[in-house]
């Protein structure tokens, strides 16, 4: 079975005009591949997105949202 868990790190506040960077990462805790994963990220506030990347799959963004297509992510494994 899968069990597919994210997290999100990075700063809890940024200034006005500041820029920040935040890692999310998807993790398989289960036995099994996830398969088919994304992750869709929206930021609070007047922040807006200006540039996102993955290690695996591809990302897109607009606005306040980064999106990641993911595919599958084995057992254990995260991305």
């Amino acid at each position: 079975m899968t069990d597919v868990s994210v997290t999100k790190s990075g700063p809890a506040a940024v200034s006005a005009g500041g820029t920040a960077t935040y890692q999310v990462t998807v993790t398989n805790n289960g036995d099994v591949p996830a398969t088919g994963v994304s992750v869709t990220d929206t930021l609070t506030g007047p922040a807006l997105v200006t540039n996102a990347a993955a290690d695996q799959g591809s990302c897109t963004f607009r606005g306040q949202t980064a999106t990641r297509a993911l595919g599958t992510i084995n057992a254990g494994d995260s991305a």
